[in-house]
């Protein structure tokens, strides 16, 4: 799920995310997880409706991201190395929650590593962005009151 400021266009948005893979793990929901999850999700990600909405779904398949290896050796990557992993992380009333995170570099310096991370993250903003479904695409708009138009009355 794409949450974030109105002012963000999708791309600045999978950008956004995929630095919370790098920092704290990218936030998922499986493609089983019901309709209230999905509404759970969204309530906590959105404290306040004025300054964040949102913005639509992104289906990511689990094997897709960990498909994303690297291609060569370089100082902190060897052939093969695995860049992204998916963790199932339930939480209370969301057992479909997971989280993508992304694999330490080696060996790991909080300065280089974030020019590895750099190098990869446009192999994952490609997957993020292919198959974009906006709110009201999304379920038969089932989420779409989230919308920052919804919300000012211009949906």
């Amino acid at each position: 799920m794409l949450i974030a400021p109105v002012d963000l266009k999708h791309d600045q948005i999978a950008l956004t995310l995929i630095t919370h893979a790098e920092k704290k793990g990218m936030s998922v929901l499986r493609k089983a997880a019901s309709n209230e999850e999905f509404e759970k999700t969204i309530a906590a990600r959105i404290k306040n409706s004025q300054e964040k909405w949102f913005h639509g779904v992104v289906p990511l398949a689990c094997t897709d991201v960990r498909s994303l290896v690297a291609d060569g050796d370089t100082n902190q990557r060897s052939t093969g190395d695995r860049l992204y992993y998916v963790l199932d992380t339930d939480m209370e009333g969301l057992p479909h929650h997971a989280d993508v995170f992304a694999t330490v570099p080696h060996p790991y310096d909080p300065k280089s590593s974030k020019a590895a991370w750099r190098a990869q993250r446009e192999r994952l903003m490609k997957l993020m962005l292919r198959d974009f479904s906006s709110p009201e695409q999304f379920r038969g708009g089932a989420h779409a009151s989230h919308t920052h138009a919804a919300r000012d009355g211009t949906n």
